[in-house]
């Protein structure tokens, strides 16, 4: 995955500010030509919004509001009078074209990150997909008359389940949809919530083999199966939603092994399950950040009637809320970049969304057309 420089004019990030170089003459005379500054503010990233700002030599701000143009053309669309939208990837000049008025700058615009989701159609059965986080290249992975859910991505595959024969089964599909869908087990009883390790060699998922809903790792194609034995498991224990830490030593889940459903974490080999971010409510869908710092959940600990987003320390155990919206916010999976992507429901809806946890006030709808996503997940580097 490209690594994003991100441009903000906060104190707390990184400033770009060029000067205007190689730029034609505007007027008949060199020296009536204001060669000022252009300062960027955003992610440069297709799909991202950028501010623009001119600036004299001393830092000032440049009156007036110049023609923004691009090289190549229609690689910016303007939407305000200083902001303008990325609309393509790759080397792009950006240009303040005006009376007296010379600047210019060079940047390199990152492809978004991918990611794998569930989608229904209205009155239809769900399947897989794949789109960039600025809703482009939504290309569908399966067909099936049948409901195809839970994706995940890593090493080129998507792992997800499917009710095509019955019960839960999990299949694969490569992620470039060019290829035939393989089924991985052969169960009759369901298995659900896979999830690949980062470099795609293991797979966790949930199976009822033992009639109750247990966790069991497995190689990355889900052969050498075996359950995760939790020694303060009782027979009524109920395990969901694995998530694999980046270095694959852990486990984070929901159990609820002490009542309610809580995010603990436990290694693939077995042992004592430990738990994260004590509360009296209900802890959900844990997610292992990619640094393996910090695990988001969605949990209703602040309001009983909706869910919003939380992420917890694992060395610390501080937990630090990320949404408050009055929409039911769940299912969150990380980006590679460190960023969330996570499902809000609006009344009998749902629509794919993402945000920065450095700065999540800021809500960003993903672009996915007609029907109800569901499971986002990102696609693992390298995939």
């Amino acid at each position: 995955m490209m690594h994003v420089t991100r441009f903000s004019l906060c104190s707390a990030s990184i400033c770009l500010l060029l000067s205007g170089l190689g730029c034609s003459e505007r007027s008949p005379s060199e020296s009536t030509i204001r060669k000022l500054n252009i300062q960027v503010s955003g992610r440069l990233e297709r799909g991202s919004i950028l501010a623009l700002a001119l600036e004299d030599a001393s830092g000032a701000p440049a009156v007036g509001h110049p023609l923004w143009i691009s090289r190549p053309a229609g690689a910016i669309a303007r939407v305000g009078a200083d902001s303008i939208r990325l609309l393509v990837a790759g080397p792009v000049e950006i240009e303040a074209s005006g009376d007296a008025i010379s600047a210019r700058v060079d940047v390199v615009v990152a492809v978004p990150p991918t990611i794998v989701f569930d989608l229904a159609q209205r009155d239809g059965s769900r399947d897989i997909y794949r789109v960039d986080l600025d809703g482009s290249s939504l290309t569908r992975l399966t067909n099936s008359p049948s409901d195809d859910i839970s994706p995940s991505s890593a090493d080129g595959r998507v792992i997800f389940v499917s009710y095509r024969d019955g019960e839960g089964d999990l299949y694969s599909v490569p992620l470039s949809g060019g290829g035939s869908e393989r089924r991985l087990t052969h169960s009759v009883v369901a298995e659900t919530s896979p999830t690949l390790s980062t470099d795609g060699s293991r797979l966790a998922y949930v199976s009822f083999v033992s009639g109750v809903a247990r966790i069991w790792i497995a190689s990355g194609d889900a052969t050498s199966a075996s359950p995760v034995s939790d020694v303060l498991a009782s027979s009524n224990t109920v395990y969901a939603s694995p998530s694999w830490s980046p270095t694959g030593d852990r486990l984070a889940f929901v159990s609820t092994t002490n009542g309610n459903a809580h995010i603990f974490t436990i290694a693939p080999t077995g042992g004592v399950a430990e738990e994260l971010a004590v509360s009296a409510g209900a802890d959900l869908d844990p997610a292992w950040s990619p640094n393996g710092r910090f695990v988001a959940f969605a949990s209703d600990r602040n309001d009983e009637s909706r869910t919003n987003l939380f992420i917890v320390d694992v060395n610390t155990g501080l937990v630090r809320q990320v949404s408050n919206s009055s929409e039911r916010q769940g299912e969150p999976a990380w980006l590679p970049d460190g960023r969330l992507v996570f499902t809000t429901w609006i009344g009998n809806a749902s629509q794919l969304r993402w945000l920065d946890p450095d700065s999540p006030e800021v809500l960003h709808e993903i672009d996915v057309g007609v029907g109800m996503p569901r499971h986002p997940k990102g696609v693992m580097s390298g995939s």
